[in-house]
């Protein structure tokens, strides 16, 4: 049975559009990466300011506390004290190109291979600018992009088992208690059987975090056809089953011409016997000798002198 293992990598770079959507999102990945060494820093992207009137606290009072927990938190995973933005919150669409200059300046002074940002189609205007402005500068090639769930289940091609850190990441999450709009103990139930549920697709018990994971840029259909769900365009493993079926087809028909022409061969090695059989008989060796005497006794009439 497969290890499901986090994707390889030589650095990575975390884009939270808020603070805690990373440890939602990837928490047991980045844990398991920090166990085998590699580098993981974290970017949150905006203050988190627009809780403020669902908790009844100031705004920069709330974006405070909303840093010192991811820096708790990541501190709990074994993460260095994230870089913080603090973009307007609910308006990061509006600062795309600024998102990406920073993804791009991380990848730079880490070296990192693999830039993981939230799922474009989780429900939530700043996931999907965020989503967009690291996939514009992933065009630019250099490193690999990955892409995480937190408000529901998404398309993804790898799937990495975080049963042994589970425990770690449920003490990240807990850090936070202002961003789950006072309600931890539901994000962290909720987040929790979403791993859960992901042992049906892994067919084993345990806990499992799952990622859309593109190794290289082939071309701007690439998040269009992942969002539609391979409608743009064939599935891979769609488009070899066609050309196998294809190449069946072609075969069969090369086998359908090849026994035509043994046939063919077979009519022509029988009139060959035949047109033997009659030069070797009697009869036509008489009539072959007939026809040369004729030849010598009775020359061709002809109408010159």
């Amino acid at each position: 049975m497969p290890e499901l293992l986090p994707p390889p990598a030589r650095a990575v770079v975390v884009v939270a559009p808020h603070a805690d959507d990373e440890t939602l999102g990837c928490g047991g990945t980045m844990a398991l990466w920090r166990r085998a060494g590699v580098p993981v820093r974290v970017v949150v992207l905006s203050d988190g300011a627009a809780a403020a009137p669902t908790v009844g606290m100031e705004p920069t009072r709330l974006v405070a506390l909303r840093e010192s927990e991811a820096t708790a938190a990541a501190a709990i995973l074994g993460i260095p004290e994230p870089s913080f933005l603090r973009l307007p919150d609910g308006r990061l669409a509006e600062h795309r190109f600024r998102i990406g200059s920073e993804v791009e300046r991380l990848v730079r002074e880490m070296g990192a291979d693999l830039v993981l940002a939230p799922s474009p189609t989780d429900y939530h205007p700043d996931h999907l600018a965020a989503a967009e402005a690291c996939f514009a500068v992933f065009a630019g090639g250099g490193f690999a992009l990955g892409l995480y769930e937190v408000y529901g289940t998404t398309r993804f091609n790898v799937l990495v088992d975080i049963t042994e850190v589970q425990e770690v990441k449920e003490r990240a999450l807990g850090a936070y208690q202002h961003g789950f709009l006072g309600a931890p103990e539901v994000f962290v139930e909720a987040n929790r059987g979403l791993a859960r549920f992901r042992s049906f697709h892994a067919r084993r018990q345990g806990y499992f975090e799952a990622f859309w994971h593109l190794p290289r840029f082939t071309g701007e259909d690439q998040l269009v056809n992942w969002i539609l769900g391979g409608l743009a365009m064939p599935d891979p493993a769609a488009a070899l089953l066609s050309k196998l079926r294809a190449t069946d087809a072609l075969l069969a028909e090369v086998g359908r011409l090849a026994e035509q022409l043994a046939a063919r061969d077979g009519e022509i090695a029988a009139l060959r016997a035949q047109l033997e059989a009659i030069t070797t008989s009697r009869g036509w060796r008489a009539l072959d000798r007939f026809r040369r005497v004729r030849g010598r006794l009775l020359p061709r009439r002809g109408g010159g002198r």
